[in-house]
């Protein structure tokens, strides 16, 4: 009876989930267009300038972490214009575009085209904020927007974390772990932003403790289905690896008691809510489109998902292993540019963990005790080797993934050198 109940409660929260998703991008398509309309054509200035460049590097040319992918962002804007839910209600489903080339664009708007292409795998939920921001913005001013909002998100989880947890260096190892990913071109794109910023404001929702009808299982359903709806595929796994960290943490502090086996079966608890609420997210909305247009997305999405997990190579040749290895190299070499910096990096936490667990005469228990951060901080590599394929051929925004890997690294080494309250 306790599954029975629980699958209930799963399939009204999915239902919820999906039906205001659709809400959502229905109420979008309402918006006044020529508001729209003005917004976007002054935005194809500056995408066309940045796209001809062929998707500039900015900041440091020979540094791969700066590569802009302002593709994506002008395949954004062009999606999240083509919406009209009186004249085509189906365009919030099949996500309506122009052929993309910024000439054929400027001219399907100008002329009032209607689309001519569609792209029906995904949600495509950053049309919502995306279109509601082109009715009163330009694409130049949303940059600002979003700096903006990252910056006061990214202050006020440290704060967060520091008031639950009482401990300063858990709040400025988040920080760090932003600044080595590269905040200025994070905040430069609507692709980059969109993870990092649901991770963040997961973590300043995060419930204090579970409730009958909002366990933490389904707190990271809601994150994992929100990251399917927002995302356009670029670094998912922040949120849930970021808020799950923080939630550990946080736990940890307030209940010294809490044994390792709980907190294993609590992050295990959650990655199951939120790789299910991410994988069933995406199949209703497949599902939906496939119900209510002519196009067969279900059939197309799962072709596709499995074509770039289990058959694509990232046009990288050589055995499973080679290109496992490959994936790896790729993914830590965006964090810090150059290999050396790596090595000294690894050299120098390992040197700072070993001296402090020394000093503080920790033991295997304290290891133990912590272990479930690098549990955790593992699951980026995990996510990059099971598609392998996609992250070499997109290791450039692939790679802040391994946000997850950093903070949870960090987390142990100050987890597992902590010193022990005066009291024991």
């Amino acid at each position: 009876m306790k599954i029975v109940r629980l699958l209930v409660r799963y399939s009204i929260l999915l239902f919820a989930l999906i039906s205001a998703g659709s809400l959502l991008l229905l109420t979008a398509g309402l918006l006044p267009q020529q508001r729209v309309e003005k917004n976007v054509l002054y935005s194809l200035n500056q995408l066309e300038a940045e796209m001809s460049k062929n998707n500039s590097i900015i900041l440091d040319y020979e540094n791969w972490a700066c590569k802009l992918d302002v593709y994506t962002d002008y395949y954004i804007v062009n999606q999240s214009y083509f919406m009209n839910t009186l004249k085509d209600p189906a365009s919030v489903l099949t996500n309506s575009q122009q052929t993309v080339n910024v000439t054929a664009f400027r001219t399907a708007i100008e002329q009032h085209l209607d689309p001519n292409e569609t792209y029906p795998r995904y949600w495509g939920g950053f049309r919502v904020t995306v279109r509601w921001l082109l009715t009163f913005f330009t694409y130049t001013q949303i940059r600002r927007i979003i700096s903006i909002v990252f910056i006061m998100l990214a202050g006020g989880t440290a704060m967060y974390l520091y008031s639950r947890a009482k401990n300063i260096a858990g709040a400025l190892s988040f920080l760090l772990t932003l600044g080595l990913l590269n905040p200025p071109i994070i905040t430069t794109l609507l692709q980059y932003s969109c993870c990092f910023l649901i991770a963040m404001a997961g973590i300043l929702l995060l419930p204090k403790r579970e409730y009958k009808y909002l366990t933490y299982s389904m707190y990271f359903f809601i994150l994992g289905a929100l990251t399917q709806f927002f995302d356009f595929y670029t670094t998912p796994i922040l949120t849930f690896g970021l808020p799950m960290l923080a939630l550990l943490f946080i736990s940890q502090h307030e209940n010294s008691q809490l044994s390792a086996n709980q907190m294993f079966r609590l992050s295990g608890r959650g990655l199951a809510g939120w790789f299910s609420g991410y994988i069933l997210m995406w199949i209703g909305k497949l599902s939906l489109t496939t119900i209510f247009t002519e196009y067969n997305a279900l059939g197309d999405g799962l072709s596709a998902a499995r074509d770039r997990i289990f058959h694509s190579t990232g046009n990288a040749g050589g055995s499973a292993i080679y290109r496992i290895g490959l994936v790896l190299w790729r993914v830590f070499i965006r964090v810090f540019d150059k290999p050396i910096y790596i090595l000294l990096a690894a050299i120098g936490i390992f040197a700072i963990w070993l001296i402090l667990f020394i000093i503080r005469k920790k033991t295997k228990n304290d290891i133990k005790s912590s272990a479930v951060y690098l549990a955790v901080a593992c699951l980026p590599l995990i996510w990059f080797m099971a598609a392998s394929g996609p992250t070499i051929q997109a290791s450039w925004y692939q790679y802040r993934g391994m946000g997850v890997f950093l903070f949870g690294v960090l987390l142990f080494v100050i987890q597992s050198t902590k010193k022990k309250p005066l009291s024991e």
